[in-house]
């Protein structure tokens, strides 16, 4: 099996128009992009049935004054439209998003800000970094104002947030048969086959663990179709269908 990860360049409708056309590629999926990057025309290439709806957005915060002093284009409100217009154009993406806390002005109306944001766009998966200077970028010279101790109880806050809805998400999950990337087998545990689904990226996102069978090596690099049975914030539980 073939499987692609890309990045949204300015043809990426074009290319993966061209990666369709390539029968042995059975699924593609676009990792990471900017809002100002995702287009009309590749939604509408989106649709392909080969290609996950899946997309990684780092949104980064939500507060508009914060997000003037990141120099970025979208805040919370901006970011919870164009959140709707994805999923009305494509019902079953999973979103990702990344976030800063701490930065230089986030008080506690700004941290509220984002604490409803996260609440409102209910990401499928989020990861949260707490803020630190470094020299040679744009917001140097704004400095570290922000107590350590308060960035991680912030981080801490809003993973607590988003534990609660990707429990929720994936419980929608249940008692459902699955297309499923088969990786491998980890060493600390050999009777579990380790996969992905569509909704679920390399390295950063929640697996799918699955009941191994005897013989498990030919089906490594295959999708299989796996009944989900169970699952927690991160990871799904099932068994290979009969």
């Amino acid at each position: 099996m073939l499987k692609r990860n890309i990045k949204i360049r300015a043809d990426s409708p074009l290319l993966l128009k061209e990666l369709l056309k390539v029968q042995e590629i059975e699924w593609i999926r676009i990792l990471y992009g900017y809002p100002e990057e995702i287009s009309d025309s590749l939604l509408g290439v989106m649709q392909e049935e080969r290609i996950c709806s899946y997309l990684d957005i780092p949104f980064q915060h939500s507060n508009s004054g914060i997000i003037k002093k990141m120099k970025r284009g979208m805040d919370g409100r901006r970011a919870l439209k164009f959140i709707q217009k994805l999923r009305e154009k494509l019902p079953d993406i999973a979103l990702r998003t990344s976030l800063v806390v701490g930065f230089p002005g986030e008080g506690v109306k700004e941290f509220e800000d984002l604490e409803k944001f996260i609440q409102e766009a209910r990401f499928d998966h989020l990861g949260v970094f707490t803020y630190s200077k470094e020299e040679g970028t744009d917001c140097f010279d704004l400095g570290d104002p922000v107590k350590e101790s308060m960035k991680k109880k912030r981080r801490d806050k809003i993973m607590a947030i988003q534990s609660e809805i990707s429990f929720e998400n994936n419980k929608k999950y249940l008692n459902q048969s699955l297309d499923v990337l088969i990786e491998g087998i980890p060493k600390e545990n050999p009777d579990i086959l380790i996969g992905r689904g569509r909704f679920q990226a390399p390295e950063v996102d929640g697996m799918i663990l699955i009941d191994a069978p005897r013989k498990w090596e030919k089906m490594v690099n295959t999708i299989q179709k796996v009944e989900i049975t169970g699952g927690d914030v991160y990871d799904l539980y099932g068994k290979l269908a009969k």
